[in-house]
């Protein structure tokens, strides 16, 4: 007999952004020397990014690919300043459906973000190619 109430989670799926999300962390990210990729084990449902790097406050950069670094010649970026500028996050929360970000410019960024149970497979080029994306 065939069970037709076997539901696989989607990237449309409503309800896998309504739910808590599944908690992931990463601190003292190190991405001063060179661009760090970070990649989630599935697909977020929102991201706070923080810059605790005042040295240089004005040289953390998030992309969604590589290339959309300025580092390597990318204008599909956004720069997120150091959180003695703003409140306790340095941005409010993303609510972006992504599998991994690419920072570069501080010595010490923490990422926090909700998963969903959305595979990374759904996704499989992250958006890379889209328009705005690197």
């Amino acid at each position: 007999m065939a069970n037709y109430y076997i539901h696989k989670s989607g990237l449309g799926e409503t309800g896998e952004y309504q739910a808590s999300g599944k908690p992931f962390f990463k601190g003292a990210i190190d991405c001063k020397p060179g661009p760090v990729q970070i990649v989630f084990p599935s697909v977020t449902s929102w991201i706070v990014i923080q810059n605790h790097d005042a040295s240089q406050p004005d040289h953390l950069h998030i992309a969604i690919s590589e290339n959309g670094l300025p580092s390597n010649g990318g204008t599909n970026y956004f720069t997120i300043h150091d959180n003695s500028t703003y409140s306790y996050w340095s941005v409010p929360p993303l609510k972006w459906k992504v599998t991994s970000l690419w920072i570069e410019g501080s010595d010490n960024v923490d990422i926090i973000a909700g998963l969903t149970s959305v595979d990374v497979s759904e996704i499989p080029t992250n958006w890379s190619g889209s328009a705005g994306v690197g």
